[in-house]
């Protein structure tokens, strides 16, 4: 199930005229049929137009595919957001961007755990880089669509709040920096090219259709 699917055109407007957390919330609630606390309405509200900004200019394609909160079939995972399209040779791809809305976390001595602050407090909690990996896998596993439709996915992370400390990046961390980088807040014009990188064409295929169906 997507709560939110539309072309980067459409998406662009949403968040420009300032209403596009009202209706994630309003979808959750009619698709879903689960009330939406504040904290992810508030986290909508200040992780989605950083990313609608990455996107807004013609360098990406104004009908490249845009998803939002696609919940992983038999699994409590959701994806936060996926961007679709065609790279330059015409192979279908997919971007996972784990969103996240933290300012610092510590080093741990577990494999792709960190420590950040959550609203209760501090807690261990998977690296964003290993869990959009860990989507991308479940995704791979069981998705017919993926598995066989050739569809390339690309998962990386994005923490619009976060300045770069050796902790995030950490060389630790780097099994699963490779396979999904991190980009904190510095690393606007890293993402926007990692993205243009693959997404050259918009979804002619409906890769997001595909994907969800």
């Amino acid at each position: 199930m997507i709560v939110y699917k539309a072309s980067k055109k459409q998406f662009s407007r949403d968040f420009s005229e300032g209403c596009i957390e009202d209706i994630i919330r309003n979808s959750v609630q009619e698709k879903l049929n689960k009330k939406v606390g504040e904290s992810e309405y508030r986290s909508w509200a200040n992780s989605l137009p950083m990313i609608g900004l990455l996107l807004t200019g013609d360098d990406i394609p104004n009908d490249a595919g845009i998803a939002i909160e696609y919940s992983i079939p038999s699994t409590q995972n959701r994806i936060d957001f996926i961007i679709s399209g065609q790279n330059k040779i015409g192979e279908d791809q997919a971007i996972l961007i784990e969103l996240k809305q933290w300012s610092k976390a510590s080093l741990t001595n577990k494999d792709a755990i960190v420590n950040t602050r959550f609203s209760h407090g501090k807690k261990d909690t998977q690296h964003p880089s290993y869990q959009a990996w860990s989507y991308s896998m479940l995704l791979k596993s069981f998705n017919v669509a993926v598995y066989e439709g050739n569809i390339n996915l690309l998962p990386c992370a994005y923490l619009h709040n976060y300045k770069e400390d050796k902790v995030i990046k950490n060389d630790f961390y780097r099994e699963y920096l490779e396979v999904a980088p991190t980009f904190c807040k510095d690393d606007k014009r890293e993402l926007k090219q990692f993205i243009k990188k693959y997404i050259k064409y918009g979804d002619k295929n409906d890769i997001i259709f595909q994907i969800e169906n």
